[in-house]
């Protein structure tokens, strides 16, 4: 090998672990369960943190907002879907993902929103009216949006998913099993995927494969509750988040 070579390959050789194997971004999805003999619309109401949401995504391209992405369950999945275009937002024209904010954000919190959209080349108008979110899953989707290397979606469990976890977050008297869920879990879920069971006194939050908590619902609720949910959520993933550093 010529030796003008040498410094030129050493310096490759020292500087390749920098980027090799790379384990950003690491992907989280989230997914609620309420159990079918609880009343979430009751247990949500009781909280002191009340959050309104649509559920949508979108993002500027070219002079248009387009509909990026829509969260399971939320008011904007039953009506919008990705690929639609906001032309208009309660008669305001939109032409880019800051007028359309300004216009959402200038709604009461429970208020409805009319928006015009155009989709696949057709124009339709529509109402959208804010429904209520569980306050922790979007705390915790606002504290991994915050945090590097994470990337975090809410998701739809399948039935059989669903009925996975009944089985192994609650007992035969309906309470969290706070100590194994997330290792009955690993089967049927992929690492990475957090699940957020609320009850009337305490969440459960489980990863499966590596980690389960309960905590009492006071203390993810009022002030402080945002930051509370967001440290769980690191908790929960921080296996996950091991593995995926050691190996990439």
């Amino acid at each position: 090998m010529p030796a003008a070579l040498l410094p030129l390959l050493a310096s490759l050789l020292v500087s390749a672990p920098a980027w090799a194997g790379d384990p950003c971004p690491i992907g989280l999805q989230l997914a609620e369960l309420t159990p079918a003999w609880r009343d979430r619309s009751a247990d949500l109401a009781a909280l002191q943190t009340q959050r309104q949401w649509l559920g949508l995504s979108y993002r500027g391209r070219g002079g248009r907002v387009v509909v990026t992405a829509r969260s399971p369950g939320s008011p904007a999945a039953a009506l919008l879907e990705d690929g639609d275009v906001v032309v208009e937002a309660n008669g305001v024209a939109i032409a880019d993902a800051a007028g359309l904010n300004a216009a959402i954000d200038a709604v009461p919190g429970t208020g409805e929103i009319a928006l015009v959209i155009r989709r696949k080349g057709q124009r339709q108008e529509l109402v959208l009216r804010r429904g209520p979110a569980d306050p922790v899953v979007l705390a915790m989707l606002g504290g991994a949006a915050r945090t590097d290397c994470r990337e975090a979606a809410l998701v739809s469990l399948s039935p059989a998913q669903q009925a996975a976890v009944a089985a192994a977050v609650f007992d035969e008297n309906r309470g969290f099993r706070c100590d194994r869920a997330h290792t009955a879990l690993a089967p049927h879920l992929e690492s990475g995927t957090v699940v957020v069971v609320r009850g009337g006194r305490r969440v459960l939050v489980t990863a499966p494969g590596h980690a389960t908590r309960c905590v009492a619902v006071g203390a993810l609720d009022g002030p402080g509750g945002d930051a509370a949910a967001a440290a769980l959520l690191e908790t929960v993933v921080a296996g996950h988040v091991k593995d995926r550093h050691d190996n990439p």
